[in-house]
């Protein structure tokens, strides 16, 4: 359920993104790709679309300092076995971790093995050749309610983001000298947190379209078919 929109009009959001989806599944080129994220972006848009997942960062969080620096080195993070980390009661879900430096939030699996068995499969579906990079400014430290402000990573982070060397990348911000300054950078003034972007994966308006679809001079579907144009 969406925080942005009123309850009642749930229902009414999901079907008209449904159909809205539907349609514009026709103008996609690039049918096979990979999208490397640092939050569900990467999934939800597989999912309406209607494409196999091929990334290893579905369904978990990695705050935006970390993922950039697992982008960096993105091959050689992902030949490391994933470690398991204790678990928290106050966060309620497994945690991983890569070598010691990269901690992943597995927020919608039940197990640590489960996680794991689902990040070995999917890495190697990777479509090196159609990948792209996904974040956006909003960071924050599990355990977190919505109901919470979350805090801005850093222009430093913004900056390292931009400076990797994968052409096709993006950046959701919330603030609009971040997209004049930095190419990868995209301004949603939309649902915004205090300090950063919302949760870019919910509803925003009532006509169903999500935060990441509000992002000023920026298409998810264009941007996806780039990666066939490459």
């Amino acid at each position: 359920m969406s925080v942005y929109i009123d309850p009642r009009w749930q229902k009414i959001a999901q079907t008209l993104c449904a159909a809205r989806t539907h349609i514009r599944r026709k103008s996609l080129r690039c049918k096979n790709f990979t999208i490397i994220s640092n939050n569900c972006i990467g999934g939800v848009i597989c999912e309406a679309l209607g494409q196999e997942f091929t990334s290893p960062t579905i369904n978990l969080y990695i705050r935006p300092k970390d993922f950039v620096k697992f982008c960096a080195d993105l091959r050689r993070y992902l030949s490391l076995p994933l470690q398991e980390l204790p678990f928290h009661p106050e966060i309620g879900y497994p945690l991983a971790s890569i070598a010691g430096e990269i901690t992943l939030y597995c927020k919608h699996y039940r197990t640590f093995e489960e996680a794991r068995e689902a990040w070995i499969r999917r890495t190697g579906r990777i479509d090196w050749d159609h990948l792209c990079l996904m974040m956006t400014d909003r960071d924050f430290t599990p355990p977190f309610s919505l109901k919470d402000a979350a805090e801005f990573c850093g222009e430093n982070v913004l900056q390292a983001f931009d400076s990797l060397p994968c052409p096709h990348k993006v950046c959701f911000v919330k603030e609009a000298e971040f997209s004049r300054k930095y190419a990868s950078c995209v301004q949603v003034v939309k649902c915004c947190d205090r300090r950063s972007v919302g949760v870019i994966t919910e509803f925003a308006t009532v006509t169903g379209k999500h935060l990441y679809e509000c992002a000023a001079g920026w298409d998810y579907i264009s941007f996806l078919n780039q990666l066939e144009e490459a």
